[in-house]
């Protein structure tokens, strides 16, 4: 069965977060792993693109990663409103 929709999707490892970097990860890979639809991941680092790669290898013609700083994307403008999430979780 191929691919029915692109999801876009994007991994920005961020100083301050509610989990460690490695449960974001572990989720990652089970997700790019195991999710066959055409996916367009947004990241900022050489190092992400790598990992992101590594786990999409197997989909690579159904995958685009575009390394971006967080700072250009449209949701950038909800940063404090994330920052301010975070410290009531």
């Amino acid at each position: 069965m191929s691919p029915t929709c692109t999801l876009v999707t994007a991994f920005y490892n961020f100083p301050a977060k509610k989990y460690h970097t490695n449960n974001y990860i572990v989720w990652m890979k089970a997700f790019l792993e195991n999710t066959n639809n055409n996916m367009v991941i947004y990241t900022d680092s050489q190092e992400s693109h790598d990992l992101i790669a590594e786990y999409r290898k197997h989909l690579k013609d159904q995958t685009i990663i575009i390394i971006e700083p967080f700072r250009n994307l449209y949701c950038y403008q909800y940063q404090d409103y994330w920052n301010k999430d975070l410290m009531r979780d």
